[in-house]
């Protein structure tokens, strides 16, 4: 019954590693997605400021010009770093993906253990069983066979 109880609590343990790698490939690709939007509101932006620097130049607004180019070097060094972020968040995202899937696996395999232990235990039991069955039985007929063989000896014969 102990080693019932222990393949449960570890089975229980596996579950809950699962769970906790389950919530980590949540959170990396969270992370993914995050950087991805923050890459594509700054390229629009930076488009944005694409348009803003054409028209201050159409215009002959030099300060306009200047600042839309200013703001478009800004983006685009900033699309840089956010796109050496997201290689390393796919690469934390890999990493969760590979240990989600080797802790399902084991959790698999401990469900399966478990099953196999709890088909051993019902088995035994069923055993234990007709053994107390077959004993109750023996025992009846031994109880009995004497007083079985007192009748028949009583029995007058014809």
């Amino acid at each position: 019954m102990a080693a019932h109880k222990g393949v449960a609590r570890l089975a229980s343990l596996y579950a809950t590693l699962e769970r906790m790698r389950s919530v980590e490939l949540r959170a990396a690709a969270t992370a993914v997605e995050d950087v991805a939007c923050a890459a594509a509101i700054a390229a629009t932006v930076r488009g944005s400021q694409i348009e803003n620097a054409r028209a201050a130049m159409a215009t002959g607004r030099r300060d306009e010009w200047q600042v839309a180019e200013t703001m478009r070097s800004v983006l685009e060094v900033r699309m840089k770093r956010l796109a050496v972020l997201r290689a390393e968040r796919e690469a934390d995202l890999d990493a969760a993906v590979a240990a989600h899937r080797a802790s399902r696996l084991e959790m698999e395999q401990m469900e399966r253990v478990v099953e196999r232990r709890q088909a051993m235990t019902r088995l035994e039991d069923g055993r234990r069983a007709q053994a107390e069955s077959d004993d109750r039985f023996a025992s009846r007929r031994s109880w009995e066979r004497p007083k079985m063989l007192r009748e028949a000896d009583e029995e007058p014969l014809m």
